[in-house]
């Protein structure tokens, strides 16, 4: 499936935190625009993690 396709088809994106969003706190290329643009496409995103190191409230 085509990157436009895959955009236009899905409603929902589930990302991972550390990892794929950041590395060590630090944002992984241009995923401020990646968010900013799914967001103006009015796709929801979901945020989870398996790093149990942190409580919710950090």
């Amino acid at each position: 499936m085509k990157i436009e396709a895959l955009l236009r088809n899905t409603e929902l994106f589930l990302l991972d935190l550390d990892g794929t969003v950041y590395l060590s706190e630090v944002p992984i290329g241009d995923i401020a625009g990646t968010l900013a643009r799914l967001r103006a496409m009015g796709k929801r995103i979901g945020y989870l993690t398996n790093n149990s190191s942190k409580t919710v409230a950090e």
